[in-house]
């Protein structure tokens, strides 16, 4: 009887209830182990069904809580069976996973949703909620990879590993914390999510619909077709399918954690086993499909015998017709192809053999350098004659003579969206055959005698303002080096240890330096090299708000400095530039590419006044802003002050907070100008907390630690010597305590605003700190800017010194050379006791190591991320 139950022994509570002890069931346990007779339980909370009091069919049932992250609760209770939701055996798994309670319980009573889920299997498509990143109406189309426990995100549960299918809304927000997708699919973090079953939906029925076509074709076809994949689609496809290694699910779930003790009767494990079928189901249902619509008809000839039958096709058409007027039948299949004497290509080639074939095809096409007669070469930015109201503009990505012509064709990549005016665009294929990379639709392919130099940069004398870019002269003027742009998405250098920090380390790394350039060298370096909190600046599409420059500066930015610097680890100073003339035109700040100028001078310039990115401090004075000053009064009882204290002590007496826990915050040091330093020796604080500071976030009592209800800024560094913010908040019992003392008496507190919800569950739960992590430290002695960055996450990561003029090469036509240092010592000094030891035993700055001296004596701005926030971001 038992196996044909629909349902389990397990179950979810429906409502807040005090639970009593159940005293009819002998628990069989240690009693000096068990816990109270009454226990507060709330909505979504997970139970095992014991049975009934009497043994019999009952109104009541006896439980016991489960609790899957702490501790198993091994005393029982008494509950009304009205008051739960029982939980199928084949949804459990994916139920425990969920840790919002009130998420698990809307899941199991949502039938439709349950039952779909049963239905779900690798290669199935979804779609991921934007919410659960934070990103509003955004979702991400993905498949199915995996289904299974993960591990590294929860010791129980299952949960969806995907693939996601196109990046209209972007990489994958998770990608920074889950360095183990890997381990479970076969494609990097920024192309992979793991949620769990509450944040997953079917997908768009207009996408099922598009993607159903497809099924329609069989292996051969999908080889072919993925050879010119749209751009939305083209990450999937240039995975092969039949290569994944997939890893087997275990599919045990237990009572407590594996290894903690509970009664062997009570031990009981439920195995739930997951169809690990791959194939994609075939729509059987007829569709009318054009297939010259979905594939296109001009293929090349390595495209096999299913892509010269649709150009044949197309060529007995009308030529004014450019679709196929029939439809390929669904039963086409290689056995058809052997009827036809054509060799059927095999179905488990990669994609990416035939993409290989494509670029191998494009040896027939001459290319150029040049245009000749003129001074555009690739890279040059030009604008473009057309037919219509205007011109449009652009930067040269390719140069030559395509086969069977003899003109020479120019291959641009557009700032704006030239659809609108039904150009043929690409994303930098010609004819089938690839010539450079470039967003969807974002390439156009033009006749010589069309291109001109972009009137907008170039001044009356005929100059122009942004250079072209020669590689050979370049190269000799800054030293011989290679800096060629990289095209697509590279991911921040990633770094395990100090030994493949030094591997990456020397002469010629990093951002070469040039005309005054360390303010922003060491700035970018510190943004882009080991870090990808700043990476929308790179991706962010243009809005009608944003300049009509967007695109060119963007384009610079990420594919000449930031990703050479992220795959070469080197960036040539005629790239940068580039992006500095960019700056000096556009934006209100003057002297960008010759003056000495601060760091903040460049980051207003770039962040604010042309990529317009939005501020990351939203402060409670209603103002925004992209970095935050300290503005302290000296207190002399500090010799060796930590980033912490001034920050809290600025908070305190400006009277602000921060509205929202930012992604990155930028904190520039007390001093002024580049000489008057308020504090000789500043220690930048490794991770800084930030709960005290946010607004409405829940605080403990800083006597008794529970949850704090009243704030007294008249307390600030009077209970203890050296104590911050967290010693103004108070639980109401405490606040009267501590202001019974006559020095306190006539202090003034405020109630503070905590979410009604919490207050709830405040007594069950560690009130949670928020803490920031330092990524970089930018360092300035005699108006020349270094920085201290991180190459790693976890505080015995390790650190690199960067200096982009570290050395230098003949004189006035000479060059810099930018050096990487590895700092082996540094994760010590940034320590509390390391920092002690280092300041107390070098009483003089000059005693100081030098890279501990120039970290302690010169900092000037500390970088701090939250990697919890950034992914949302």
């Amino acid at each position: 009887m038992e196996t044909k139950q629909k349902y389990s022994k397990y179950a979810l509570i429906s409502r807040q209830i005090e639970l009593i002890s159940s005293s009819d069931v002998d628990c069989n346990v240690n009693n000096s182990n068990a816990r109270t007779d009454k226990l507060m339980v709330f909505p979504g909370s997970s139970i095992k069904i014991i049975g009934t009091p009497d043994g019999k069919e009952s109104e009541k049932c006896i439980v016991q809580i489960l609790d899957f992250n702490t501790y198993t609760n091994s005393q029982f209770y008494e509950i009304k069976s009205s008051y739960l939701v029982r939980v199928a055996d084949d949804i459990w798994p994916f139920v425990i996973s969920i840790a919002n309670l009130e998420s698990r319980l809307r899941l199991v009573c949502n039938k439709e949703q349950c039952l779909w889920l049963t239905t779900l299997k690798l290669n199935d498509l979804v779609t991921v909620q934007g919410e659960l990143f934070k990103k509003g109406n955004l979702c991400f189309d993905c498949i199915v990879r995996y289904i299974g426990p993960v591990e590294e995100l929860n010791p129980v549960g299952y949960f969806f590993g995907l693939e996601i299918l196109h990046l209209n809304s972007g990489h994958s927000p998770q990608a920074k914390d889950i360095p183990f997708a890997t381990k479970y699919l076969n494609c990097e973090p920024y192309l992979s999510i793991f949620a769990t079953a509450d944040w997953i939906a079917p997908v768009s029925s207009e996408l099922k619909h598009k993607l159903s076509a497809k099924k329609l074709m069989n292996d051969t076809i999908e080889r072919v077709y993925t050879a010119i994949l749209p751009a939305t689609l083209n990450l999937h496809a240039q995975r092969s399918d039949n290569k994944y290694k997939k890893r087997q699910p275990t599919a045990q779930f237990y009572d407590c954690l594996p290894g903690k003790s509970t009664d062997k009767q009570e031990a009981e494990t439920m195995t739930e086993s997951i169809k690990t079928d791959d194939r994609i189901p075939i729509n059987e249902e007829k569709e009318n499909v054009d297939l010259a619509d979905l594939l296109g008809t001009n293929w090349p000839t390595n495209a096999g015998g299913a892509g010269m039958m649709l150009n044949r096709t197309q060529s007995a058409t009308k030529p004014s017709d450019n679709k196929l007027e029939t439809c390929l039948p669904s039963s086409l299949t290689c056995e058809s192809f052997s009827k036809n004497n054509e060799k059927c290509p095999d179905a488990s080639s990669s994609p990416l053999d035939v993409k290989s074939n494509l670029e191998i095809n494009n040896s027939n096409y001459q290319q150029l350098s040049e245009i000749p007669g003129t001074k555009l070469t690739i890279g040059s930015l030009v604008e473009v004659s057309d037919s219509g109201p205007s011109d449009f503009y652009g930067v040269i990505r390719w140069i030559g003579i395509p086969p069977n012509l003899t003109n020479i064709m120019v291959g641009i990549e557009v700032e704006d969206d030239p659809n609108l005016r039904n150009l043929n665009t690409s994303d930098g294929t010609y004819n089938g055959v690839r010539l450079f990379k470039c967003r969807e639709g974002g390439a156009i392919f033009v006749p010589s005698n069309k291109c001109a130099s972009d009137h907008r940069f170039v001044e009356t004398e005929g100059s122009c303002l942004v250079n072209t870019i020669s590689p050979d002269v370049n190269g000799i003027k800054f030293g011989h080096v290679d800096c060629p742009p990289v095209l697509g998405a590279v991911p921040p250098l990633g770094v395990q240890n100090v030994d493949e920090l030094e591997e990456i380390c020397g002469k010629f790394k990093g951002i070469q330096g040039h005309h005054n350039s360390c303010y922003l060298d060491a700035t970018l370096f510190s943004m882009f090299t080991f870090s990808s909190v700043f990476d929308s600046i790179l991706y962010r599409r243009p809005d009608p708000q944003d300049i009509s420059h967007y695109r060119a500066v963007q384009n610079v930015l990420r594919d000449e400095i930031v990703n050479p610097l992220r795959k070469n680890v080197f960036v040539r100073a005629d790239r940068v530039m580039k992006l500095r003339k960019f700056l000096d035109q556009l934006s209100s700040v003057s002297g960008l590419t010759s003056e000495e100028k601060d760091p903040e001078e460049f980051l207003n310039s770039l962040l604010s006044q042309i990529m317009k990115v939005e501020p990351f401090l939203k402060l409670s004075s209603g103002q925004d802003s992209y970095f935050y000053q300290l503005f302290v009064e000296k207190d002399e009882r500090l010799t060796f002050p930590t980033v912490q204290q001034l920050f809290e002590q600025s908070f305190h007496s400006s009277d602000i907070k921060l509205k929202e826990v930012p992604s990155c915050l930028i904190i520039q040091m007390p001093r002024f100008g580049k000489s008057y330093k308020m504090y000789p020796r500043i220690l930048p604080s490794q991770f800084l907390d930030i709960t005290d500071i946010i607004e409405d976030s829940p605080r403990q009592c800083t006597v008794c630690g529970k949850l704090a209800e009243y704030e007294c800024r008249e307390c600030f560094g009077c209970l203890q010597a050296g104590s911050g913010l967290d010693c103004t908040a108070f639980c109401q019992k405490c606040l009267n305590t501590v202001h019974m003392h006559a020095k306190r008496a006539n202090h003034k507190s405020k109630k503070l605003s905590v979410p009604r919800d919490f207050k709830v569950m405040a007594d069950h739960m560690i009130l949670p700190r928020l803490y920031m992590d330092l990524f970089a430290v930018v360092c300035i002695e005699t108006s020349h800017y270094v920085a201290f960055v991180k190459a790693g996450s976890g505080p015995d990561a390790p650190w690199c010194f960067f200096d982009s003029m570290a050395d230098r090469k003949g004189e006035k036509n000479g060059y810099n050379i930018p050096e990487m240092i590895s700092v082996r010592e540094l994760p010590k000094w940034l320590s509390d006791e390391g920092a002690r030891h280092i300041n107390e035993r070098s009483v003089k700055d000059k005693d100081l190591p030098e890279h501990a001296k120039r970290l302690f004596c010169d900092a000037y701005m500390c970088m701090y991320q939250s990697t919890d926030v950034m992914m949302y971001h």
